[in-house]
Formats: structure tokens, C-alpha cells, sequence
């Protein structure tokens, strides 16, 4: 009788967990320390469960940087609790409430450095607004999927600037300026290529305005 409890209530946790769905990035600063974060528990403002993220990747060396993109629940998250590992020694630190735009220091047990920090972007901030607030300016890639080219403009009167593209791990691959080198102002051409010049992998990546729009590539052989 035990055992059917404990299932049943695995069962319901599981069906009461709101879907994942693109959300938004964070920024892990290693400063003297390489530090490692593992998973993110999220407290939703309607669910009684936390929703438990894995973030596979995100990690920073000294003096180093890396970005992370979460897949956080449709619902808007109050507070969220980081599991990393630095110094050889697993810990957690919470935020709560979720802040935008700061640097928070990651404690370092026994640590006399600069701590790690991590910090969330503002395309956070625009996932927690109200639904009421209004959709972000749309980002448009034409054509989506591709082989060899696409090119990349705003929509909705959403100003120009240059597109950051993202691969699934949340890292930078490519910096785009408008109009280099489209051929259309406001527009900028992405050719599957990094920063270095070199062809990426097949699959999905994320082109960023600063505006917070964004869309989703799909890269083919």
C-alpha cells in the first residue's frame, strides 16, 4: 500500500509541472574561480512545485564569461534557487525575488577571492513583465530553414541593431551588423558561420536584438 502511495503522488508532481519554453539567458563571470552551475530550481507564482531546470554547459573559467539560456515555465518564476559547484565543493545560492540587470556574488565556501557572479539579462526582464505589457518586437529570418543564407530584419517597427546569434548552449557564435552584408537597411545576413569564419554544426540556433526580440534559425546540412 505504501508503494502505490509514493507512485501516485510522483504522478501528480509530474502532471502538475508547467512545460518549459524559452525564457531567457543569464551570465556566469568566473573572476578567480572556474565555477560550474548545474541546475536552476524556479518557484512559479502559480504552482505549488518548483520547477527544476538542468543547465548542461554552463560553466566559466577565470576570467572568463559564458552565457546561458533558460527554458524556464511559461509561468512567471518569483525566486530561483542556483545549484553550482566551485572551489571543489558543491553549493546553491537563492534569489528571491528574481532581480535583473545586477551582478549577484555566488558565495564560495571558505573562498578569500573575488566570488564568481552571475547576473541575469534584460531579455529575463521582459519574459517576467505581464502578459498585459504587450508582445516584443518580432525578429524575422527569411529563409528559415536554411543551407546557406538567411537574413534577419526586425518587424514591427522595432528599431535596428545588431543580432547576437546563440547556439543551443546559450554561447555566442556570431555578432551581425545591420546591413554588412545585406543589402537591405536594418537587415543582417547570418551565412551559418562563428566569428572565426568557420561553418557551425546543422541545428537550432537564437538570433537576439538588443530590443529582446528574438527567433529561432534552423541551420541544415
Amino acid at each position: 500500500m505504501q508503494y502505490r502511495v509514493l507512485t501516485v503522488t510522483a504522478l501528480v508532481f509530474v502532471l502538475a509541472t508547467p512545460a518549459l519554453a524559452v525564457f531567457g539567458n543569464g551570465i556566469l563571470r568566473g573572476n578567480d574561480y572556474r565555477v560550474v552551475v548545474d541546475s536552476v530550481r524556479w518557484g512559479l507564482r502559480g504552482s505549488t512545485f518548483p520547477v527544476w531546470e538542468t543547465t548542461s554547459g554552463w560553466e566559466a573559467d577565470p576570467s572568463e564569461t559564458d552565457t546561458f539560456w533558460f527554458q524556464a515555465p511559461e509561468d512567471r518564476p518569483l525566486w530561483g534557487e542556483f545549484h553550482y559547484s566551485v572551489g571543489g565543493q558543491d553549493t546553491w545560492f537563492l534569489i528571491d525575488p528574481i532581480e535583473a540587470d545586477r551582478w549577484f556574488d555566488l558565495p564560495v565556501p571558505g573562498g578569500l577571492d573575488v566570488a564568481p557572479q552571475l547576473m541575469y539579462r534584460d531579455s529575463l526582464t521582459s519574459g517576467l513583465q505581464s502578459r498585459d505589457a504587450g508582445p516584443s518586437p518580432a525578429l524575422f529570418a527569411v529563409p528559415n530553414p536554411f543551407r546557406t543564407l538567411t537574413r534577419l530584419s526586425p518587424g514591427d517597427g522595432a528599431p535596428a541593431g545588431p543580432v547576437r546569434v546563440f547556439d543551443p548552449l546559450g554561447r555566442q557564435v556570431r555578432v551581425l551588423e545591420p546591413g554588412s552584408p545585406a543589402d537591405v537597411p536594418g537587415t543582417a545576413t547570418w551565412d551559418g558561420r562563428d566569428s572565426r569564419g568557420l561553418r557551425v554544426d546543422a541545428g537550432i540556433y537564437i538570433a537576439r536584438l538588443q530590443t529582446g526580440a528574438s527567433t529561432r534559425l534552423v541551420l541544415l546540412d
